[in-house]
């Protein structure tokens, strides 16, 4: 599936290697069957369309739960004092 959309991080193209700045346009290639989702550049995937929202319509709108952290707890010390061997 193909969308248009703001990136929201800096990130680089899958195919030019340009660097797309937050808040450019960019196309988003999902690929279901590995998992990924691919970026493509204007240069590399043409004009993006001109009703494209600015990037804090964007972030108002998507909200992303991070799922990889979902029941992740952090790693409680052993009990040692800073500098202790064991």
């Amino acid at each position: 599936m193909r969308t248009w959309g703001r990136a929201t991080v800096n990130v680089i193209c899958g195919c030019c290697r340009q660097f797309i700045d937050a808040g450019d346009p960019v196309l988003l290639v999902r690929v279901p069957e590995v998992g990924r989702t691919l970026k493509r550049c204007e240069r590399c995937a043409g004009p993006a369309p001109a009703d494209l929202p600015s990037l804090t319509e964007f972030k108002r709108i998507q909200v992303v739960q991070p799922v990889w952290l979902t029941g992740v707890t952090p790693m409680l010390p052993l009990g040692r004092e800073p500098g202790e061997e064991g």
